[in-house]
């Protein structure tokens, strides 16, 4: 039961901070939501997701809190969510289901 709550929570977290994500962002949170809802992701794996997805945010708030990102901070990021949206395909097509 407090997996669940935690689990929904934290997509009710991820869903309030979108405002400040591109599309990019918005669309790898679908695809974790729908993974999680379909069945395609365990509970592990949603998690996983979910706190990397805070990581990058929390990454990219450190950035701009200068006021400028910088190039290499810029890189930083990209490479960060472009590795996430790999794992969220490698997740849900692994065979594994809830």
């Amino acid at each position: 039961m407090k997996k669940i709550l935690f689990l929904s929570l934290s997509l009710v977290l991820i869903t309030a901070s979108v405002s400040a994500q591109g599309p990019r962002d918005r669309v790898n949170r679908d695809r974790v939501v729908q993974g999680h809802r379909s069945g395609a992701l365990t509970r592990g794996e949603t998690h996983h997701l979910v706190r990397q997805q805070q990581h990058i945010n929390r990454t990219e708030r450190m950035a701009r809190r200068d006021g400028h990102i910088t190039p290499y901070e810029r890189h930083k990021i990209r490479k960060m969510k472009k590795h996430h949206s790999r794992e969220v395909y490698r997740f849900k097509h692994n065979r594994r289901h809830r």
